[in-house]
């Protein structure tokens, strides 16, 4: 009966260093997932700084391209008022074109009756 009652003790020393070594790579695990997370910890704050940087960025962009728009539509606006003003130009231009080859008409009849 001891000799059972000292098996059944060695077995259960066996039993309990196999769960101490278990706890102690449970806890190996433990600490390596502790250190994952704060890496991961690290890189989102990492990433959260570089969206903030880049959410200014955007901004600044978004900012400049309004501006240009602007700028843009402006002179969109100048060119079509020179557009315009060629267009009223140009029939002046006709219109003295016009004129002035009547003057010369006129003119080229009356030294025509001078003469007669």
């Amino acid at each position: 009966m001891q000799n059972e009652i000292l098996s059944i003790l060695k077995q259960i020393q066996g039993d309990m260093s196999e769960m101490k070594e278990d706890i102690r790579s449970l806890k190996e695990d433990v600490n390596t997932l502790k250190a994952d997370v704060n890496t991961l910890k690290q890189d989102v704050e990492l990433i959260k700084i570089q969206q903030k940087e880049h959410s200014q960025i955007l901004k600044a962009l978004e900012h400049s391209s309004q501006v240009h728009k602007a700028a843009i539509d402006d002179l969109t606006f100048k060119v079509s008022k020179l557009d315009g003003k060629m267009n009223s130009i140009r029939n002046d231009l006709n219109f003295v074109e016009y004129a002035t080859a009547n003057n010369m008409y006129n003119i080229a009849m009356l030294k025509r009756r001078k003469r007669v």
